[in-house]
């Protein structure tokens, strides 16, 4: 290991942070016992019995042959008031790095949550006496049974409520608000600015077009923004959610939750438990918060930030400003990805992680204006610099393999 003092080195800035728009298509749930590899995204496991996909929206086969008469006049569990189009809060801009004192902060804490509890101004009450419902092209609501619903809202600004059974809900075009009720229901928003709130159960929601609201509420949910930008919360439970196109805000809330920016600059938290969050495509703003988190920042210019608890945090192809909180962090960097700068650095307590077959003999230590310089000591490529600290204090036990 070669130290020695120079100046030279310019110093990177982290990027300008986008504003939120994301549409995924879901695909493999990573299995949370295995440390995901960076440049992979994790596909979900389809809920048994029914796989439907964002892009089909299912239509019932079947139209009942007799108008059904109610016997039994089901109530929704919210006043319906004019609808409101929902578009997701100003993304939050990371605070500049000025020094390595670890930052707690959260950016949960920063979000605006949007309105959910508005249910559109219903023309027409459709009672799920059959399980199979087609609405009209006017404002529709669709109120389902307790034994299991299949209803297409078609136009309109449509309200649908699933029962305690597996529900079926697409709110087809229009701007919708859609609530599951029990069960493990699948909800479609497909067209407009939709509202979709999963309840109980563990739930498969897809936003579709525009710009949707997604909540999951209870139960281990997985949730596809689809296109645009959108709001999306697990809420409660073990959650996967996947922002897809667009710059998307995301919230994992309670529980261990995979999220998933995929195209677009995302915000993404991952709340409470022990997250595993990817950016993937474009620049990306990510928090763990609290909780042992894994986070991947994907390609571009991306801000991590750990948040409270013992955290890892790649930042993968681009210049990165990587944040580890407090806890014992641990920063990977790997050659061929991009220049990182790692903000709060604490001896004995954080580590450098060297990942694709990078070793610390392999390493240059020096100082900068902004503290210790890791350079590729063969290549002289430069990998990272750790602001604040001194490259005098710096020697192999500060390193590990990943």
């Amino acid at each position: 290991v070669a130290v020695t003092n120079t100046d030279t080195t310019p110093t990177p800035t982290p990027s300008v942070t986008p504003t939120p728009s994301v549409t995924p298509t879901p695909s493999v749930t990573p299995t949370p016992s295995v440390t995901p590899t960076p440049s992979v995204t994790p596909q979900p496991i389809p809920i048994p019995l029914v796989t439907p996909t964002p892009s089909i929206t299912p239509t019932p086969s079947v139209t009942p042959s007799v108008t059904p008469t109610p016997s039994v006049t089901p109530t929704p569990s919210v006043t319906p008031t004019p609808s409101v189009t929902l578009t997701p809060s100003e993304t939050p801009t990371p605070t500049p790095i000025t020094n390595n004192i670890p930052d707690d902060s959260c950016i949960c804490d920063k979000i605006t949550y949007p309105e959910l509890n508005r249910p559109n101004l219903v023309e027409k009450t459709i009672l799920g006496v059959s399980s199979i419902q087609i609405g009209t092209a006017q404002n529709d609501e669709l109120l389902g049974s307790n034994s299991g619903n299949i209803f297409d809202a078609k136009s309109g600004d449509d309200n649908l409520y699933g029962g305690n059974s597996r529900d079926i809900l697409n709110g087809n075009k229009g701007n919708d608000f859609i609530s599951g009720g029990k069960g493990d229901d699948i909800l479609f928003g497909d067209e407009g600015n939709d509202i979709i709130l999963g309840e109980l159960g563990n739930d498969l929601i897809f936003g579709g077009k525009a710009n949707d609201s997604l909540n999951g509420r209870e139960g281990n949910d997985i949730i596809s923004g689809d296109k645009d930008d959108d709001f999306i919360d697990g809420g409660k439970d073990n959650d996967t959610l996947y922002g897809g196109k667009g710059n998307d805000i995301m919230l994992g809330n309670q529980g261990d939750d995979y999220l998933f920016g995929n195209q677009g600059s995302d915000s993404i938290c991952g709340g409470e438990g022990n997250d595993l969050i990817s950016g993937n495509e474009q620049a990306d703003i990510l928090g763990g918060c609290a909780g042992n988190d894994i986070l991947y920042g994907g390609e571009d210019d991306d801000t991590l930030t750990g948040g409270k608890g013992d955290d890892i945090l790649y930042g993968d192809m681009g210049n990165d400003s990587l944040i580890g909180g407090s806890g014992n962090d641990i920063f990977v960097l790997k050659t061929g990805q991009g220049f990182d700068i790692i903000a709060d650095f604490t001896q004995s307590q954080d580590l450098i992680g060297l990942s694709g077959g990078l070793s610390f003999s392999q390493l240059a230590i020096t100082q900068n204006t902004q503290g210790t310089l890791i350079k590729n000591l063969l290549t002289g490529e430069q990998l990272g610099v750790m602001v604040g600290v001194s490259p005098n204090a710096i020697t192999s036990a500060n390193f590990m393999l990943v």
